[in-house]
C-alpha cells in the first residue's frame, strides 16, 4: 500500500509531461530508495514541536534535488523557532505551484509487528511518557514530497514555472500566514540566486574562468490493514 502511494504520487508528476518510458525508467530507479526513505522516518517518528530530525532529512534531500531551501521557518505559539521547510525550483517564467506536507507523529503505542516498527518515546506537553508512531501518514507524504521533488528536478526540460514545497510546521497551519511565507520565501530564493552570480562573476574576474490532530495518550495501534 505504502509502494502504491509512492508510485502514484510519481505518476502524477509525469503523467502530462513524459512517456509511459520515462516514467517506468524514473519509477524503477527512485522506489528502491524511497521505500527505505519511507520505513526509516516511520521508524524515528517525532512529535509536534519535535520534528527536527524529520525537518533536516527534508531539507538536505530538498537541496540534494537542486532546490533553494529555507528551514527553521515559522514561530510556535510559544514563540520559539518551528521546524518549517520551504523550498524553491525555478525553472523559467510560467505558472507557479505550490506542495505542501506534514511531518509530525502522533502520541501513539505501535504493536504492528513491522521490521520497521517505531519504539520510540517522548514525553507529551502534560510530561507523560507515550509511544510515538507515524498512524495518520505523514511518513508517508514526506517521502513522496522527496519522489516529487527529484521528479520534477530531473523533468525540467519538460515543463517551465516555480515550484514551492512547503512543510509547515503544525503551529503554521493558519493559511493567512501562506502568503507572508511565499514572498519570504521566494525573496530569499533570489537573494541566494543573486549571490550565485556574483560569486561566479568574482571567480572569473579573478581566473578568467506543507491533517491530522494529536490523540490522547495511551492509544495504541495493532495492525496495518492489508491493501
Amino acid at each position: 500500500m505504502k509502494q502504491r502511494a509512492i508510485v502514484a504520487s510519481l505518476i502524477g508528476v509525469f503523467a502530462t509531461s513524459a512517456s509511459a518510458q520515462d516514467l517506468a525508467k524514473f519509477v524503477d530507479g527512485e522506489l528502491s530508495g524511497l521505500v527505505n526513505t519511507y520505513q526509516g522516518i516511520h521508524a524515528h517518528p517525532e512529535l509536534s514541536h519535535h520534528e527536527a530530525a524529520t525537518a533536516a532529512l527534508l531539507a538536505t534531500e530538498l537541496r540534494t534535488a537542486g532546490f533553494t531551501v529555507t528551514e527553521h521557518v515559522g514561530k510556535y505559539p510559544d514563540g520559539t523557532q518551528a521546524y518549517g521547510v520551504v523550498a524553491i525550483l525555478e525553472n523559467g517564467p510560467g505558472p507557479r505551484l505550490l506542495i505542501r506536507t506534514d511531518l509530525d507523529a502522533l502520541p501513539i503505542v505501535e504493536e504492528t509487528g513491522l521490521s520497521y516498527a517505531s519504539h520510540v518515546t517522548a514525553r507529551n506537553p502534560a510530561g507523560q511518557a507515550v509511544g510515538v508512531m507515524h498512524a495518520c501518514g505523514h511518513d508517508v507524504h514526506v517521502t513522496t514530497m522527496i519522489g516529487t521533488a527529484r521528479a520534477l528536478a530531473s523533468a525540467r526540460a519538460k515543463w517551465h514555472g516555480t515550484v514551492m514545497l512547503m512543510l509547515p510546521s503544525p503551529a503554521d497551519r493558519q493559511w493567512r500566514e501562506l502568503p507572508r511565507l511565499m514572498s519570504r520565501s521566494a525573496a530569499l530564493a533570489v537573494t541566494a540566486r543573486s549571490r550565485r552570480k556574483a560569486k561566479t562573476r568574482s571567480s572569473w574576474r579573478a581566473s578568467s574562468s506543507c491533517r491530522c490532530r494529536p490523540s490522547s495518550a495511551g492509544k495504541r495501534i495493532r495492525a496495518i490493514p492489508r491493501s
